[in-house]
Formats: C-alpha cells, sequence, structure tokens
C-alpha cells in the first residue's frame, strides 16, 4: 500500500467519522449511555457527568470497514490481517469496559488486573500468529541495523500493546490530552 493510499484511507476514514459522530453521539445520549463521575471527584471533572461515552466505537468500525472494503487480499495478507485482528481486540475490551460503566452506571468498568489480562492476552495472540510467519527480529530505521530479539521480541510487544492502550486511557478525558497527544505521536 503506497503512502497516498494511505493517506486517502486517513481521509476517508476521518471524514465518515466526522460526519456520522453526531448521530452517534444523540443515539448515545438516547440510549442513556453517559458518563458517571465519583462523587469524590474534583469539581471540574464532575462537569463531565452525562458526556456520552462509547463513541469509541466508531473509531473502530470505520477504519475496520474500509480495510475490508479497500484493501484486495486481505485474507491473505497475514500481516494486515493480524494488526486488523489486534486493533478489533483493543476496539473490543474499550467497549466491554464503556459499556460495564453505561450499564452499572458507575465509572468502574472493567477492573484494571481483568483490562491487563485481557492486554496480555491479545499480546500473546499477536505473538503467536505473527510469530507463526515472521522473524522476530527488528530493524532500527536509517541504521538499517538488525537485532535479532528473539523471545525479547514478546516482550516488546506487550509492551507495545498494553502501554499503548494504557496510555491512551489515562489521557483520555482529560480536556483534549489525549487526542493532543495522538496527533504528535502519529505524525
Amino acid at each position: 500500500m503506497s503512502i497516498f493510499q494511505m493517506c486517502l484511507y486517513f481521509v476517508l476514514s476521518l471524514s465518515i467519522v466526522l460526519v456520522t459522530m453526531p448521530f452517534l453521539i444523540q443515539y448515545l445520549k438516547k440510549l442513556s449511555f453517559k458518563q458517571t463521575v465519583s462523587e469524590y471527584a474534583l469539581e471540574d471533572d464532575k462537569k463531565k457527568a452525562g458526556t456520552p461515552i462509547m463513541g469509541g466505537i466508531l473509531f473502530i468500525i470505520v477504519p475496520v470497514i474500509l480495510t475490508l472494503i479497500f484493501v484486495k487480499g486481505i485474507f491473505q495478507d497475514l500481516d494486515t490481517l493480524i494488526v486488523l485482528l489486534a486493533f478489533m481486540g483493543y476496539g473490543v475490551i474499550g467497549f466491554v469496559d464503556d459499556f460495564l460503566i453505561a450499564v452499572l452506571k458507575n465509572n468502574e468498568g472493567l477492573k484494571p488486573l481483568h483490562k491487563f489480562l485481557m492486554q496480555v492476552l491479545l499480546a500473546v495472540i499477536f505473538f503467536v500468529l505473527y510469530r507463526s510467519h515472521a522473524s522476530l527480529e527488528i530493524t532500527l530505521p536509517i541504521s538499517r541495523i538488525v537485532l535479532p530479539l528473539g523471545i525479547a521480541y514478546f516482550f516488546l510487544v506487550l509492551f507495545m500493546f498494553a502501554g499503548a492502550s494504557n496510555a491512551v486511557n489515562l489521557t483520555d478525558g482529560m480536556d483534549g490530552l489525549s487526542s493532543g497527544v495522538s496527533i504528535i505521536a502519529l505524525i
């Protein structure tokens, strides 16, 4: 896939999300899927009570559908398919977490240990699937130095998966901090 195609998919995905998100927000409000705030929360955080949750589902569904439509031979391209499955797996964790918050009407969601165990399980599945057809080495950009990692590759995958997911969770909801940090990282 060329850089141009990736940029085109990004713009298309962003456009679809921007157009459909207001409708999803209204629908989530109708379902009463709203953020609950602890009585011990700071005053600024208490203003967020009633904010619709589960909007992240659109950030998962749209790219997955576009990938299935536009990436030819995706079911023969193991690398893309494995990454797509990992992406969807983390989407499921986020969905379950938000769904529990919405249904139980508290701000707990998944317990941190359960969430971490699910992340570890996804990292193990990704590692096993990826290892079945790819090498366990990385090439450092620019220098072209190849590092054979062996089993250490698993710990790198675990750190990347759980670290990225938890970094977003920790900064999410803090007045745009998550999106601002993500934009810088993605550029």
